[in-house]
């Protein structure tokens, strides 16, 4: 099984995109703008990952306290 990517993988990514910029193929160029592409999307994926845990557990919280006010009963 394939080990999931992690930080230092989309850094080592990002380095062969940079180097593959400068080549004179426009193949590798291409490819290197993909690569980019695909690392920008893994870290947005992350960032909204990240935000989506912690608005569950913000909101999973409050309702167990009783301090979101949708959980509140209404006179």
């Amino acid at each position: 099984m394939p080990e999931p990517l992690d930080e230092e993988k989309v850094a080592q990514l990002r380095a062969w995109a940079e180097l593959m910029l400068t080549d004179e193929r426009a193949d590798l160029r291409a490819a290197a703008r993909g690569l980019l592409m695909l690392a920008d999307e893994v870290e947005r994926l992350w960032r909204i990952s990240r935000t989506a845990l912690g608005s569950d557990l913000g909101t999973a919280l409050a309702q167990r306290l009783g301090t979101d006010p949708s959980s509140r009963p209404t006179d």
